[in-house]
């Protein structure tokens, strides 16, 4: 696959997408109380999507896991992992600097193996597990002061979502990569310019 990728292409992309994550992060960072579970629902099924930071991570995480290690471990373990970040953000409040950083982080890990290795190596577990664990505190941390019962609809709902999206996106580019490895540069394009821009505005907003 050719990794040579049109500068201004990627650039007009990573501007692009610089202010449509800005808006989106904005969106995601605000503080929720949920009361009831129909909130944590809506709550829960909009923001993987809308938090671009959520989003990219769970795209290239199904992109390089199912098309191209072939393995639905990869994704199956970041989801896990998001459940003992949800438990140690609700019972140990977290530096939101710090969460934000480390976030932002596994974005530009995931996107450092997409440019350069193309496939999940020996640090993929630490990669997954860092960043399901804080990907996961994030999400407990913009619903701080809910219900018992609006968090549990909502982190339920927000699992479910990343779920689809993991395995959703994986198995359409592996679907694609079968016909033709030339199909999956233009997802990798996108792929990379998103995860730029996620990761220069997210860690924008963390200072």
């Amino acid at each position: 696959m050719n990794h040579r990728r049109p500068a201004c292409k990627i650039f007009f992309w990573i501007l692009k997408l610089l202010l449509l994550t800005q808006s989106s992060l904005l969106w995601a960072a605000d503080s929720v109380a949920l009361v009831s579970s129909a909130e944590g629902i809506l709550k829960g099924l909009t923001e993987p999507i809308v938090g671009m930071h959520h989003l990219v991570f769970c795209l290239m995480t199904g992109f390089l896991g199912l098309t191209m290690a072939k393995s639905y471990r990869y994704p199956l373990f970041y989801l896990f992992t998001l459940i003992p970040g949800y438990a140690v953000a609700f019972y140990l409040p977290l530096p939101v600097i710090f969460v934000n950083v480390v976030v932002a982080l596994s974005v530009a890990a995931l996107l450092f193996n997409l440019w350069f290795v193309e496939k999940f190596g020996r640090y993929a577990v630490l990669i997954l597990t860092l960043g399901g664990f804080f990907h996961g505190a994030s999400f407990v941390q913009t619903v701080q002061g809910s219900s018992m019962t609006g968090l549990l609809s909502y982190l339920i709902a927000a699992t479910l979502i990343q779920a689809l999206l993991c395995f959703g996106f994986g198995l359409f580019t592996l679907r694609l990569s079968l016909k033709s490895l030339d199909n999956l540069e233009g997802l990798e394009n996108i792929l990379s310019a998103t995860a730029t821009g996620v990761f220069i505005a997210y860690i924008y907003m963390a200072f």
